[in-house]
């Protein structure tokens, strides 16, 4: 849960640095907040709406995901219905989140699929190391334990490359 909520915040923020790279190449390259204002401010609404459709897709997709989306209209009607929703919010931990994810990405596609895959890898990471440290914990052997074991034959002089080591 944790490394999906870290691997959220990153997709966040990259869709913030997102914007604010399309707000900064529209004053060139040394942009002041004036300049890229005035030349935003010659876009007109459907170019402006075309150089933001894939950061506010990204934004869409990840609100749908995170199930924090209601529309303007909902809050309008409803002044106090982000806070009631946010307190009613009950969003899957741990083996159901990666649950919930798989089965967004089985029916995501194109963009979404991208960013719903990225956070179920990243959710999945921590889990999977768990299970390979559960796996091979019996074959490890304590540094100290070997070295009383094994080191002398290791250390010997007479002990050549090629011959095997007896216990090994």
């Amino acid at each position: 849960t944790q490394a999906f909520a870290a691997t959220a915040e990153r997709a966040a923020e990259v869709i913030d640095a997102e914007v604010q790279r399309i707000f900064a190449a529209g004053g060139g390259s040394s942009v002041t907040a004036g300049k890229a204002q005035a030349s935003l401010a010659d876009l007109s609404v459907s170019e402006f709406h075309e150089a933001t459709s894939l950061a506010r897709n990204h934004a869409e997709r990840l609100a749908d995901l995170l199930g924090c989306t209601t529309t303007f209209e909902e809050i309008k009607g409803a002044p106090g219905l982000l806070d009631s929703k946010w307190r009613e919010v009950e969003f899957p931990a741990g083996v159901d989140l990666l649950d919930y994810l798989y089965r967004r990405c089985d029916g995501a596609d194109g963009p979404e699929r991208v960013l719903t895959q990225r956070l179920f890898l990243c959710s999945l990471e921590p889990f999977s190391r768990q299970c390979h440290e559960a796996s091979f914990a019996h074959l490890r052997t304590n540094r100290e334990e070997f070295v009383v074991a094994h080191g002398k034959a290791c250390l010997d002089p007479s002990c050549s490359e090629g011959d095997e080591v007896s216990g090994l």
